[in-house]
Order: C-alpha cells, then structure tokens, then sequence
C-alpha cells in the first residue's frame, strides 16, 4: 500500500517540477528582458539561488559518484565482449594470414561501438587485452615454454588491446555523428 502512494507522489511530483521548471524558465527570460514586476523580479532572484544550490548539488554527485562493481566494470558486457572479439581476431586470421587478426580485433571493436550506445571502455580494453595475450601465449608456446616469451604476450596483449580501443573509439565516433542532431 505505502509503495503505491509512493508511486502515485513520485508521478504527480514529475509533472509538478515540470510546470516549476517552465514557470522558473519564464520568469528568467521575463527578468533578462526586463519585463518583470517587482515580485516576479524577487521570484526570479529566488529561482536563481535553487539554481545554485542544483548546480551545487550536481557538482557534488559528478566529484563523488557512487563507484560500486556494476557502474564501473561489467562482467558480462566483458565475457560477451570477449567471445565477440576472439572471433573477430579468428576470422581475421582466416580472412588475412599477415596482420589479419589485428585488423579483426578493429573491426568487430568498431562494429560494437557503431552499434551499441552505452560506453564500455574499460570493458573494451581488458577484453582486447586479454584476446591479444591469449593469442600470443598460442602463437609462440614453444618460445613461451621455454622461458622468454614474456615479451611476446606483452606485445601480443599491448597490440589486441590498442587495435580494440583504437577500433572502439572510432566505431563511437561514428555512432556519435549519425546521430547527433544538425
């Protein structure tokens, strides 16, 4: 019963804070213009000091945002990244023998930043990472069996996560201008 009142409040008290924006809105252009009375020029002087104290409170929740494990680094977004990269670097592979996989890795990263809208950056670059290490420990197991292959998983991992993040950004980029208003 308590959260159907709630419900009900938190619906009537959006339309509310609607109409108060729009009067707060008025009232401001009324008051630049100079067409404003004495009262609505004293509203508008008290609009201005809740503007501050939003703006106050915005400033305090961009400095101290809730950072817990789901807002900053997603597991799944990460296992899905991850399978759709390790067969975006296979079937570069297959498609280019030279080169081939770093440039699949690129394009399936720039195919996901075209495609979906929330930024998962942090997923994007420990997935590439990931795929380009994993492929170097397989490419070069003999030398990384024997001892010096540390080098190699670096750059392997160095290359898949830059081609990844590389691709990613610009696939967002592109996102971005389709859909950015003219």
């Amino acid at each position: 019963m308590a959260g159907e009142t709630e419900d009900t409040v938190s619906e009537s008290r959006s339309t509310e804070d609607l109409l108060s924006e729009t009067d707060r809105i008025l009232s401001e252009t009324e008051s630049l213009t100079g067409t404003a009375d004495d009262a609505d020029s004293g509203n508008a002087s008290e609009t201005r000091t809740d503007e501050t104290a939003d703006t106050e409170t915005s400033w305090r929740s961009r400095l101290s945002p809730s950072i817990g494990p789901s807002t900053f680094f997603s597991v799944r977004a990460y296992a899905g990244l991850l399978g759709a990269l390790a067969l975006g670097y296979v079937a570069g592979w297959f498609a280019i023998p030279v080169a081939g996989s770093n440039i699949g890795l690129f394009a399936t990263a720039f195919v996901v930043g075209a495609v979906t809208s929330k930024r998962r950056y942090t997923e994007v670059a420990a997935a590439g990472g990931s795929v380009g290490a994993v492929a170097a420990l397989f490419n070069y197991f003999v030398v990384v069996a024997g001892g010096l292959g540390e080098g190699l998983v670096l750059v392997g991992m160095t290359a898949g996560l830059l081609a990844c993040l590389l691709g990613y950004y610009f696939g967002r980029d592109l996102r971005d201008g389709l859909t950015s208003e003219l």
